[in-house]
């Protein structure tokens, strides 16, 4: 850059400096002091924003970083089951044993025959139970359970679902909201009259409760309580088909293995 330089030159003039008096020391004083004051201002605005600069480019650096994905909710549509190999999405495995022996049970006061149908397998949740103790075949199936597999071993559809056992059978109502057509809920419910096949199995049964995910194995059999002084006995089929309804469309299950909560009885 250049610069203008003149050769005129002003005279040099001296004008005497006036002696400080009392009032211009306080006014310099506070000057002074005014200007230290707004010094520190600006050195602790900019240390202000120094610090917010910072924060802002660590959270910028955390956010950049992958995060852990949580982990989703836990679904009772698929249980960890000891495993098998029936999962619960599966329909009960069935295999027709028309040969097999009769089984006998002794009582003091009578005689049950149990006559093998199939062997059983199946999978499921246990949708509602129901304790009997006093109906004619109450010592030998203490217990009904109504076992439910594919989109019945989760409970999302009680919404739409009411169920009931008494007297040997269950009962259900739906709603119009019903996702599944009826005829999808009943072939996929069993009503099962329980015979356990030795005493920890009759006490590990009794001790399920709804929406236990359970694996039971036994034999489907037919039934028949023979009593002194009683030419005919009272008897019940089983049933071998998950998709009849009414009277005698009940599975009666001779139980020799159970899986709950990951432990096995026999």
């Amino acid at each position: 850059m250049k610069r203008e330089v003149s050769d005129h030159v002003s005279p040099i003039t001296f004008v005497p400096k006036p002696l400080e008096t009392q009032d211009d020391k306080t006014a310099m004083s506070t000057s002074s002091r005014q200007f230290d004051a707004g010094s520190t201002w600006v050195v602790a605005a900019v240390w202000g924003m120094l610090l917010a600069v910072l924060l802002v480019m660590g959270l910028a650096t955390w956010l950049a970083q992958p995060q852990p994905t949580p982990s989703p909710p836990v679904s009772t549509a698929t249980p960890n089951l000891t495993p098998t190999s029936l999962p619960v999405n599966q329909p009960p495995k069935q295999t027709a044993r028309s040969n097999a022996p009769p089984i006998t049970l002794t009582y003091p006061t009578h005689t049950w025959e149990l006559r093998p149908r199939a062997s059983y397998q199946i999978s499921g949740r246990v949708i509602s139970r129901q304790s009997y103790t006093s109906d004619w075949m109450a010592d030998i199936s203490p217990l009904d359970l109504a076992i439910g597999w594919g989109e019945l071993s989760s409970d999302y559809l009680d919404f739409f679902i009411r169920w009931q056992q008494r007297d040997r059978f269950l009962y259900y109502t739906w709603s119009g909201d019903l996702p599944i057509t009826p005829d999808h809920l009943n072939s996929h419910v069993a009503n099962t009259h329980i015979i356990p096949a030795s005493d920890s199995l009759r006490q590990a049964l009794s001790q399920l409760s709804p929406n236990d995910h359970i694996y039971l194995e036994g034999l489907l059999v037919d039934i028949a309580k023979h009593e002194p002084g009683q030419p005919i006995p009272q008897s019940l089929l089983t049933s071998l088909v998950r998709t009849d309804i009414g009277d005698g469309s009940c599975e009666i299950l001779y139980v020799q293995r159970l899986i709950a909560a990951g432990r096995e009885y026999r």
